[in-house]
C-alpha cells in the first residue's frame, strides 16, 4: 500500500499514524467533524498536511470542538480554509498568535459565506479580538460571533465590528473579563447597529465584572433597549450590576416592546413573571412577604437554580451552569402558554370578569373576553405565559364578586382590589368579602378590598396538546440544526385586552369625495375664460380627476418651505419659476422665465367681487386654486400654442406628466409619514404622554385666535413652540416647522373661502409633533420613535419651566 501524506509527516515527526480511520469517518461531505478527539497540533498539522484525507478544498463546516489545538495547529488551519460556512474551534487553546493567523486568512481570502464563527473557551487576549474584529468586517455574511470563556477586558473593537456589520445577528461574550467601560463601549457599538438598521437580536454578555463600574455601562445598554426593535433576547446574568445601575436598566425598559428575554439574575434587581424589573437597595429587600415569582435578586432559595430539577447538558442552548439562578425568559426557560377560563351560567351575563394569578401575588388583573353566543354557555378567556410545572392559583373577579370555579381548590386567604373599567364603572361588592375600603388619590374613588379564604389551583397536564402560538428559532446543539422554542407576542400573552381607539382615529384622512370636491371649489375661482373653451371643461376636468391627489400633495409641500407666522402658506414667484425649470417645462426657447413671471402675476388677479368672499387672500403668493390657475396657463402656452398638443385637455395631460414624478414623491413622503406614526408603539407613547400634549398645546396655542372662535394653535405660535424647547437641537431644521405643521393638517376642500386649513387642532398638534419626528428622522421609519421620546422629553423640560414661571 502507498504511503500515504498523513502517515509520511507522521513518520517524519515520530508519531503514531492512528487517527486515520477517525479522520476518514470524521468527512462526510462538505462538514468534517473532529470534535472531542483530542489530536493536538502535531497529529493535526499532519492532518491537514494530507488534501486526499481531507479534501479541504470541499469542506465547508469545521468541527473541531476540543481538539487541543493550539497556536501551530490554528496556523495551519488557516492555509487551507476556503470559502468556509461554519468554523467551530470551541474549548481549544488558541492565543494571539493562533487567532492573528485567522485574522490574515480572514482579511486575505474571499469568506462571504461565512455564516459562523465559534472561538469559545480559548485563550484570547484584546488584541486577538482586535485582530479578529477588523478582518471580520469583510465577512459580510457572518451571522453569529461566539467568544465566550476567553480574557477579553476591552469590547472597544468588537462594537466597531458590530457597529458596521449589518448582518449579524447574534453576539456572545459570556464569562470574559470585560468591565464596565469596556462594556459600555460594545454597547454603544450595538446602539450604532440599531441606528444603522442592522439585525442584532440576540446579546449574551453574562457573568462579565461590572460591579464597581457597571453604571455608563448600562445607561449605554439602556439606550439600545431604548431605541432597537430587532434586540430580542439579552443575557446580563451574573454582572453584578448595582441599584444604579439596575434602575438605569428599568428606565430603557420601560417603552421597549421588542425585547422577548431577559437575563437579570445575579444583579440588584428581580424580575417578575410578566418581564417588570424591579431594582433593589440592599436596605430594602422585603423579608417575609408573599411577591408572586420572582427572579434574580440575592436571596434565592435551592428551589430557584437550573440544576433543581432534571437539567440535560444537551436542552440549554446558552452555556449556562446549572448552579444559576432561572430567569424569567420564557423561551430559555420553556415557559408555557396556559389559558384560564370562566364558564358563565347561561342565566348571567357578567359585563367584566378578570382573573388574578400566583404569578403577580393577585396584584395585577387578567381581563377575560367572552365567547359564545348570548343564552348559552359562555365561556370568559384570557391566557398568560407560566414557568414549566408551575401550580397556578386562580382568583376570580366577576362583576363585584369575588368567585371560584367548581374545580380544584386549596386554602389560601388572599386580599384582591376590585377593579372598575369602562364597561363596569361602579362597583356593588358583597359586603361579607369586603376586608376595608379606602380612596383612591387620583381618582377620589372609593376602592374596596375583598378576600376569599380559598383559591382555585390549574394544573398543566403532562403531554396535554399546546395551544397554538409563535416561536422562536434557536441554534441546536449540532451545527446547523435549529430549535423552535415556545414564544407568543406581549399583546398573545396578556389578556388580549381590546386596544381602545388610536390616537389618531379621528384623524380624517383624503378620499376620492374630497378630493372631487376640493377640484369644484378651486375650478369655480380660476379665471380661464380665454384660456379653456367651454367645450373642453369637462373633458380637462376628468384629465385631471385621477391626478389630483397627488397635485395638492406637492402644493403643500411647495406652500410650506421657507414660511413663517406671518406670510402664510403659498408658492412664490421664486419657487414658480425653480419649479418650472425644474421640470423642464421652463426652456428657455418654447417657456422662458419672463414668461412664468408674466403668468404667475396673471394667476395673482383677484377680482374685488371675489376678494369680499375670500377669508384668505395673499397677494404675494399662490393659493390653492391659484396653483391650478397657473398650471393651466403654461399648459396652453408650452404644450398648446407650439403644436406639442391638439387641444387643451390633451395640453393638460402633458403637464401632468412633468410635474408628476414631483407631486409622486411628496405623496409618497406622506404616506411613509403615516405609516411610521400609526403603530402600536407610537399610540401608546402619546397616550403616555397625553396630558403633557394637552397642556403644552393649552399654553402655546389659542393667542391668534379671533374672538368668537374656538382656540387653535396658529403657525407662528406652533414654531415659537419649537423654538422655546429647542427641538432644532434635534437635528430638525426651523426651514421644516411649516412643513411639519402642514403634513399634520388634515386636507379641506376649500382653502380660500376658509382659514380652518391653518387652524391647529389639538389632534392635528399630536399629529404635528410626530411630523417633527419624522422629519427630524431624516423619514426613517425605523427612528421615528426614538427620535419622538427625545422630542417629548424637551417637551415636558418645556412643560416644567413654564409652570415654574
Amino acid at each position: 500500500r502507498k504511503t500515504t501524506a498523513y502517515e509520511k509527516v507522521c513518520f517524519e515527526n515520530r508519531l503514531l499514524p492512528k487517527f486515520m480511520t477517525r479522520v476518514k469517518d470524521a468527512v462526510s461531505g462538505p462538514v468534517l467533524d473532529l470534535c472531542s478527539c483530542g489530536l493536538g497540533d502535531d497529529q493535526l498539522v499532519a492532518v491537514f498536511a494530507d488534501s486526499e484525507l481531507v479534501p479541504w478544498p470541499q469542506i465547508r463546516r469545521w468541527r473541531l470542538r476540543d481538539a487541543r489545538m493550539r497556536d501551530r495547529g490554528a496556523q495551519h488551519l488557516a492555509k487551507i480554509l476556503k470559502a468556509v460556512e461554519a468554523l467551530d474551534l470551541t474549548k481549544n487553546e488558541i492565543g494571539f498568535v493562533g487567532a492573528r493567523s485567522l485574522a490574515d486568512a480572514l482579511e486575505d481570502k474571499s469568506f462571504e459565506q461565512l455564516r459562523r464563527l465559534d472561538l469559545s473557551a480559548n485563550i484570547l487576549n484584546d488584541d486577538a479580538a482586535s485582530c479578529l474584529a477588523s478582518a471580520l468586517k469583510n465577512c459580510d455574511g457572518l451571522l453569529r460571533l461566539d467568544l465566550q470563556h476567553n480574557y477579553l477586558q476591552d469590547g472597544q473593537h468588537l462594537g466597531e465590528l458590530i457597529a458596521g456589520h449589518s448582518q449579524l445577528t447574534r453576539i456572545s461574550l459570556r464569562r470574559n473579563r470585560i468591565t464596565g467601560p469596556g462594556m459600555a463601549a460594545l454597547f454603544r457599538g450595538i446602539l450604532e447597529n440599531v441606528r444603522n438598521g442592522g439585525q442584532l437580536a440576540d446579546v449574551d454578555v453574562a457573568w462579565n465584572p461590572m460591579a464597581s463600574d457597571g453604571l455608563p455601562a448600562a445607561k449605554a445598554m439602556a439606550q439600545v433597549f431604548q431605541e432597537s426593535a430587532t434586540l430580542y433576547h439579552c443575557d446580563l446574568s451574573y454582572c453584578q450590576l448595582d441599584f444604579a445601575a439596575c434602575a438605569a436598566l428599568g428606565e430603557g425598559l420601560r417603552d421597549n416592546h421588542s425585547l422577548y428575554g431577559l437575563h437579570i439574575v445575579g444583579n440588584s434587581a428581580t424580575m417578575d413573571a410578566d418581564g417588570f424589573l424591579t431594582p433593589l437597595e440592599s436596605s430594602k429587600i422585603s423579608q417575609g412577604t408573599e411577591a408572586g415569582v420572582r427572579f434574580g435578586g440575592p436571596q434565592a432559595g435551592p428551589e430557584a437554580l437550573l440544576g433543581a430539577g432534571s437539567f440535560l447538558q444537551e436542552e440549554d442552548l446558552k452555556g449556562r451552569d446549572v448552579l444559576e439562578m432561572r430567569s424569567a425568559c420564557w423561551a430559555c426557560e420553556g415557559w408555557e402558554r396556559q389559558e384560564i377560563v370562566w364558564l358563565c351560567d347561561p342565566k348571567e351575563s357578567p359585563k367584566a370578569v378578570w382573573a388574578f394569578t400566583s404569578l403577580d401575588a393577585f396584584r395585577r388583573p387578567l381581563r377575560l373576553y367572552p365567547e359564545g353566543a348570548q343564552g348559552q354557555w359562555r365561556s370568559y378567556k384570557a391566557a398568560r405565559m407560566v414557568p414549566p410545572g408551575y401550580r397556578l392559583k386562580v382568583l376570580f373577579q366577576v362583576d363585584s364578586t369575588l368567585r371560584l370555579m367548581p374545580e380544584e381548590r386549596i386554602a389560601q386567604p388572599v386580599e384582591i382590589t376590585l377593579r372598575i373599567c369602562k364597561d363596569l364603572p361602579d362597583l356593588n361588592p358583597k359586603e361579607e368579602q369586603i376586608v376595608r375600603t379606602d380612596i383612591s388619590p387620583r381618582s377620589g374613588r372609593k376602592i374596596f378590598v375583598a378576600s376569599l379564604p380559598e383559591v382555585n389551583v390549574i394544573r398543566t397536564e403532562p403531554g396535554s396538546p399546546k395551544t397554538e402560538a409563535r416561536g422562536v428559532v434557536a441554534d441546536g446543539p449540532v451545527d446547523g440544526s435549529v430549535v423552535l422554542l415556545p414564544r407568543v407576542t406581549e399583546t398573545e400573552f396578556k389578556a388580549q385586552v381590546k386596544r381602545a381607539p388610536p390616537f389618531w382615529s379621528n384623524f380624517r384622512h383624503e378620499t376620492p369625495a374630497l378630493r372631487r370636491d376640493s377640484l369644484r371649489m378651486d375650478w369655480m375661482r380660476c379665471r380661464l375664460g380665454h384660456v379653456v373653451p367651454e367645450t373642453e371643461i369637462e373633458d380637462i376636468k376628468k384629465a385631471l380627476e385621477p391626478h389630483v391627489g397627488w397635485l395638492m400633495c406637492l402644493y403643500r409641500r411647495l406652500s410650506s418651505m421657507d414660511v413663517s407666522g406671518e406670510t402664510g402658506f403659498g408658492i412664490s414667484q421664486i419657487q414658480a419659476g425653480e419649479l418650472m425649470m425644474s421640470t423642464g417645462i421652463c426652456d428657455g426657447s418654447t417657456t422662458k422665465v419672463a414668461d412664468i413671471d408674466r403668468f404667475f402675476i396673471a394667476a395673482k388677479v383677484t377680482p374685488a367681487e371675489l376678494k369680499k368672499t375670500l377669508a384668505v387672500v395673499n397677494d404675494k403668493t399662490l393659493v390653492r386654486y391659484e396653483f391650478l390657475e397657473l398650471l393651466l396657463r403654461v399648459a396652453h402656452h408650452h404644450f398648446l400654442k407650439s403644436g406639442a398638443a391638439e387641444n387643451m385637455a390633451e395640453a393638460t395631460v402633458l403637464i401632468l406628466k412633468a410635474f408628476e414624478p414631483d407631486g409622486r414623491r411628496a405623496e409618497q413622503e406622506l404616506h411613509e409619514f403615516f405609516r411610521a406614526l400609526c403603530t402600536e408603539a407610537a399610540d401608546d407613547l402619546y397616550k403616555k404622554h397625553a396630558d403633557l400634549l394637552a397642556m403644552v398645546y393649552k399654553r402655546f396655542g389659542g393667542s391668534k385666535t379671533p374672538p368668537g372662535k374656538p382656540k387653535f394653535m396658529a403657525l407662528g405660535e406652533f414654531q415659537q413652540l419649537l423654538e422655546l424647547a429647542n427641538i432644532h437641537g434635534l437635528g430638525f431644521q426651523p426651514r421644516q416647522s411649516s412643513l411639519a405643521f402642514r403634513m399634520s393638517m388634515m386636507c379641506q376642500n376649500d382653502e380660500s373661502g376658509s382659514s380652518r386649513f391653518q387652524e391647529m387642532t389639538l389632534l392635528e398638534f399630536q399629529m404635528a409633533i410626530g411630523a417633527v419626528a419624522f422629519l427630524a428622522a431624516d423619514c426613517r421609519e425605523s427612528e421615528m420613535l426614538s427620535m419622538l421620546k427625545r422630542i417629548f422629553k424637551l417637551l415636558l423640560a418645556l412643560g416644567k419651566v413654564s409652570k415654574a414661571s
